[in-house]
């Protein structure tokens, strides 16, 4: 497995929701995505998992990548 970190430093302005969860310093919050490659569990893989949260003013993307071979 591979873990990549890495702030956010443009971008994320455009997203009400960003900024809206921007403002909300008091509350902790994590985004959450997953990429696969297709619909069915049974012929398909997740192969990349990825994050975003606010931590010291800024945003963090954690993105988790599977190192294992897939077939298409």
């Amino acid at each position: 497995m591979i873990v990549k970190n890495s702030p956010i430093t443009e971008g994320l302005e455009a997203f009400d929701i960003v900024n809206l969860l921007s403002c909300q310093s008091k509350h902790k919050y994590v985004l959450l995505d997953i990429e696969t490659t297709g619909f069915t569990p049974k012929n398909s893989q997740l192969y990349m998992i990825g994050c975003i949260h606010f931590s010291e003013n800024s945003w963090i993307q954690t993105q988790w990548l599977s190192t294992r071979r897939m077939w298409m």
